[in-house]
């Protein structure tokens, strides 16, 4: 398995090298010249044109809204604005070590300039800056997570810390994009920083343990826990601040825990389910009642119900999912983000559902079947909880 996108040689790299498990960001000066710092770099392949042909333009069209693209005054003051920046040494040069290239960029505050200019009006201008700060932790990254990770990122976060110890297989490329064989945290971080290099990523590839779990959780504003593990009740039993979570079943439930809350809404609570009792659980079979519980039985759809009665029988071995409810998930807690950035978190429910697809009126009929049949086959197959 790799931990990581397969780097350069060891021999090949800059001495002293920049970091290779993340981008490197340059600032040419006198000491340090374009052709200097490929000498250094080795064979890299150089990446400029888009910084005159896409960035600055973009860049002026923000600066500049009264003008009309249209107009020869707007012709004659882009290509100014081009010519005073175009040089090597303006911007930065963004190294990506994983595929070798070098990359003319805008400076940090003007790339965020441009790729939040069209969040005005959604996002205010206060909570645009704000979500610049805010220190987020994503743990569990098999769908919602990652989803989540990209909206908070895309919205104009940067400061996020990313756990999960799974490799990505090929059955989860139904909602998760990348090289197969791969950590899912690394993954999904060359992915962001494909987005943005200015990106300050944190990585836990072992995911969440007793023993990482307080450095895990040390600092960070908000996090979203989307692990299957005893690792969801470390999380809640050291967290600082918000906790939410989102569920990648056929209609997403989104959840916030906030100080004084009860965890998983008090369901956790009710039928006895600690770290200790996750922990002991042997199967996937044998982890659906706890599943069942921690989500919310009323959550859940009757397509879930019969999924997990399913895995009960042994005819399937995984828990059914889909790209739409993940990306649905992952943008509603996108939104809990910018709820978050802007003050106005107490005015969201501690949870609520996403409805993907229209309710039908047999539809209730179908879940109240689907769920008594699941709990009956599951007392059935585990006695001790009946």
């Amino acid at each position: 398995n790799l931990s990581h996108t397969p780097r350069y040689p060891a021999l090949e790299r800059l001495a002293p090298a920049p970091p290779t498990d993340r981008p490197t960001i340059f600032q040419l000066n006198q000491k340090l010249s374009l052709a200097k710092l490929r000498s250094q770099l080795g064979e890299v392949h150089v990446e400029s044109l888009g910084y005159t042909e896409h960035y600055l333009p973009d860049l002026f069209s923000v600066k500049n809204p009264g003008l009309d693209p249209r107009s020869p005054e707007y012709v004659q003051k882009l290509q100014e604005f081009i010519k005073k920046r175009s040089a090597d040494s303006s911007g930065v040069w963004a190294y990506y070590p994983n595929s070798r290239k070098l990359v003319h960029l805008p400076s940090e505050d003007d790339f965020y300039t441009i790729i939040t200019a069209n969040n005005a009006r959604i996002i205010s201008t206060p909570a645009q800056s704000r979500l610049r700060e805010i220190q987020f932790g994503v743990a569990g990254l098999s769908g919602s997570g990652t989803e989540a990770a990209l909206a908070i990122v895309m919205s104009g976060a940067k400061h996020l810390r990313l756990a999960d110890h799974d490799y990505l297989s090929v059955r989860n490329k139904g909602r998760v994009t990348g090289q197969t064989g791969e950590n899912k945290t690394w993954n999904l971080a060359w992915r962001l920083w494909e987005h943005n290099p200015f990106l300050d990523l944190d990585f836990y590839p072992q995911g969440i343990t007793k023993y990482n779990v307080q450095k895990f959780v040390g600092g960070l504003d908000m996090i979203l826990e989307q692990t299957d593990s005893a690792s969801k009740f470390l999380i809640r039993e050291s967290a600082p601040g918000i906790v939410a979570q989102v569920t990648d079943l056929e209609n997403p439930a989104v959840e916030l825990e906030r100080d004084k809350n009860p965890i998983f809404g008090g369901r956790a609570a009710a039928e006895n389910i600690t770290a200790e009792t996750m922990g002991q659980i042997a199967s996937i079979a044998q982890s659906t009642w706890y599943i069942a519980h921690l989500i919310g039985p009323d959550n859940l759809a009757a397509s879930n119900y019969e999924n997990f009665t399913d895995i009960l029988k042994g005819i399937a071995n995984a828990y059914s999912q889909t790209f739409i409810a993940v990306q649905a998930g992952g943008g509603a807690v996108g939104r809990v983000v910018i709820a978050y950035a802007e003050g106005k978190l107490d005015e969201l429910p501690d949870s609520w559902l996403i409805q993907t697809l229209p309710q039908l009126p047999e539809e209730t009929k179908h879940k109240a079947q689907a769920k008594a049949a699941f709990f009956s086959a599951y007392t059935s197959k585990f006695p001790s909880k009946r």
